[in-house]
């Protein structure tokens, strides 16, 4: 199942969807992009883990990330 997903970033509000399959969270944002992480390695609920993927996401299209 689906699950809609939304985070706020620097005034931004950033959204996307997840879905948890054999202990994997697939996050894809709004834009198409899309990754993938361990629910039991990060010992996060597969929701916050979905929340973090999705503002790596943001974080790696963002131009201004590593200023």
């Amino acid at each position: 199942m689906t699950e809609e997903i939304s985070i706020e970033v620097e005034g931004k509000h950033i959204s996307g969807h997840y879905v948890v399959r054999d202990g994997m969270v697939t996050v894809t944002a709004s834009d198409g992009r899309s990754t993938k992480g361990v629910i039991e390695d990060s010992m996060l609920s597969a929701e916050t883990l979905a929340k973090t993927l999705l503002l790596q996401l943001y974080r790696h299209e963002s131009p201004t990330a590593d200023e």
